[in-house]
């Protein structure tokens, strides 16, 4: 009984993570500049059931105007990591991450707006060190969106 109650634990100790492509980024923050007056600012740590919370910020010329939720979980129905993010003005966008060496594919998805407009977004991130990434952005009927930014580790 006991030897079996210790080949539990052992194992459980040496499974990998079912969010291990994103592991790199929990109990850290990451502050990227998408443009010179702009500050974006992800916070990532894990949850209780082994979900990845990112809680973001975006400034302009030091004042927070927009904040993000986003959670990171694993679908076993899907074999693979499920996002779902919602902004402080009520955009909602949930697709799946697929990672192949140092990219990140978080899909092709559409963001829907809280007033019902729908607008397809494609993101990828590349881990560029242990201690920072770039995040590409784009939006074929979204222009704005199209952007490409470095985030750096700062805790």
């Amino acid at each position: 009984m006991i030897v079996n109650l210790v080949a539990l634990l052992f194992a459980a100790v040496a499974a990998p993570s079912p969010t291990a492509p994103l592991d790199f980024l929990v109990g850290h923050c990451w502050v990227g500049k998408p443009k010179p007056t702009q500050t974006d600012r992800h916070c990532f740590r894990r949850g209780r059931d082994g979900s990845i919370f990112d809680h973001s910020e975006g400034s302009q010329d030091g004042k927070v105007i927009a904040t993000s939720d986003t959670r990171y979980r694993w679908d076993p129905s899907l074999n693979a990591i499920r996002y779902t993010y919602q902004d402080s003005k009520g955009g909602k966008l949930s697709s799946l991450v697929k990672r192949s060496g140092n990219a990140i594919d978080l899909g092709t998805a559409p963001y829907r707006t809280a007033d019902g407009k729908s607008y397809v977004i494609t993101a990828k991130w590349t881990v560029l060190s242990a201690t920072s990434y770039q995040a590409e952005l784009s939006s074929p009927s979204f222009p704005m969106m199209k952007r490409v930014t470095r985030y750096d580790r700062v805790s």
